[in-house]
């Protein structure tokens, strides 16, 4: 299948299955928003304080897609490799939840909790904690079969979930006080993780599940290959930890915008991110096209960038005020804050999918930890936030990105003509 068919045919089912999760995680944000906007930054900042765990654990396996995809003419060996998955899965899964449970205990000190809820934070850190084993799991399970050509299945268990748990979020809107409103929002975590695990597991009936054996013959390979992406998604969790730390020092209301705006800009970045992961499976099964499928990927990425910009010149405004209520003041200084880092954020994206491709993740991933850890941390830090705004942070966080994306692209390129270099000595 060409780049652009396969493009077409597979882009609007990888976008469904993340995006629709995501609106109800955005949903979630907004009706606390709405209802008890108080309870807002202690809701941001237990997310904030598991998500290292939560996004570092699980993406130990993020190549699983691309190990499945360089299967594809062989089913026997991709059988195998589901059942040695899915047990490593489960050890990690096991391994993530105690690690929460030691970050909420050791989170009890900390500076910052003088201005938090201690209450109402460890509720609602008892309450979280349980979705992410999870995790792993189901995102094992989702490469795995978006690689197997299930991807339209994945969609629409991801869809029916969403749907059914935003239903659930609403009729407790309606039915019940601020605070019972608040844990059953972060129940909506666990609730659909389970959910989507039990469909996800009903569609691998054909594979066997566990196997020691398998386990032992896979987890160095698929754990060396996504050991460098785990840490570069834990650095940026770190990153997204420590600015909210600081600002929950200086004012809790830039938490919640800070928040906020992640989640809104987030449901923007996921078609970009969606186009990333598929550019990266086409390239792993047509490595001697990599060149073209860049410059390919590069040109789809662009149309998206100028579609979505133009669509948020429009509904910018509307689309940021109805997540955030009124914690966000949008701007037009706001509106070019927000096409910057969605630009920039997709761009970085294509160029790590790229390399992931090309077996190259851990100096990609030690790039972006050093620029966002080591350049823009020590920024936000020696800030006094009292005189800033949210569009501070996230210009400085963009800039970091763009640079991110130069470095990147200079090291594809070098691939590129590295790969021209071995194809002349060959001939």
């Amino acid at each position: 299948m060409t780049y652009h068919a396969f493009m077409r045919a597979s882009l609007p089912a990888f976008t469904l299955s993340r995006i629709v999760p995501w609106l109800g995680v955005s949903l979630a944000l907004l009706l606390i928003a709405h209802r008890s906007p108080a309870d807002l930054a202690v809701f941001s900042y237990v997310l904030a304080l598991f998500s290292v765990v939560s996004a570092l654990l699980p993406m130990l396996l993020a190549t699983s897609g691309n190990v499945t995809s360089s299967l594809s003419h062989n089913e026997t060996a991709r059988g195998d490799f589901f059942t040695a998955g899915f047990t490593i899965a489960l050890f990690i899964a096991v391994i993530s939840g105690l690690l929460c449970l030691g970050v909420f205990l050791c989170a009890l000190n900390l500076s910052s909790m003088r201005n938090i809820d201690m209450q109402a934070f460890k509720i609602l850190s008892l309450i979280y904690i349980p979705a992410v084993p999870l995790l792993s799991l189901n995102l094992f399970l989702q490469l795995f079969h978006e690689a197997s050509g299930k991807s339209s299945g994945c969609s629409r268990i991801k869809t029916f979930v969403t749907l059914v748990g935003t239903l659930g979020l609403l009729i407790m809107y309606e039915c019940s006080t601020s605070e019972l409103f608040t844990c059953g929002a972060m129940a909506y975590f666990f609730i659909t993780e389970l959910a989507v695990l039990i469909c996800l597991l009903k569609l691998s009936r054909p594979y066997k599940h566990f196997s020691l054996r398998e386990a032992k013959n896979t987890a160095s390979s698929l754990l060396t290959q996504g050991l460098p992406i785990a840490i570069g998604l834990g650095g940026q969790k770190l990153y997204f930890y420590l600015t909210i730390e600081r600002l929950a020092t200086a004012d809790t209301a830039l938490v919640a915008q800070f928040s906020l705006f992640m989640s809104s800009v987030g449901i923007v970045t996921i078609p970009a991110l969606a186009l990333s992961q598929i550019h990266s499976l086409h390239t792993s099964q047509h490595a001697t096209a990599s060149a073209e499928n860049y410059r390919l990927g590069l040109s789809w990425l662009v149309a998206l960038i100028v579609g979505i910009s133009f669509l948020l010149a429009f509904a910018g405004r509307v689309f940021f005020t109805f997540i955030s209520a009124a914690v966000i003041n949008y701007t037009p200084g706001f509106y070019s804050a927000a096409v910057f880092f969605f630009t920039t954020s997709a761009c970085l994206g294509l160029a790590l999918a790229h390399l992931r491709a090309r077996n190259d993740t851990s100096a990609p991933q030690l790039i972006i930890n050093m620029l966002m850890l080591g350049g823009v941390i020590p920024l936000v830090y020696g800030i006094s936030w009292q005189d800033q705004n949210v569009t501070t942070l996230i210009y400085l966080q963009s800039a970091a990105m763009l640079m991110g994306f130069l470095i990147l692209h200079r090291r594809v390129l070098k691939i590129h003509r590295d790969d021209k270099v071995a194809r002349l000595r060959t001939h």
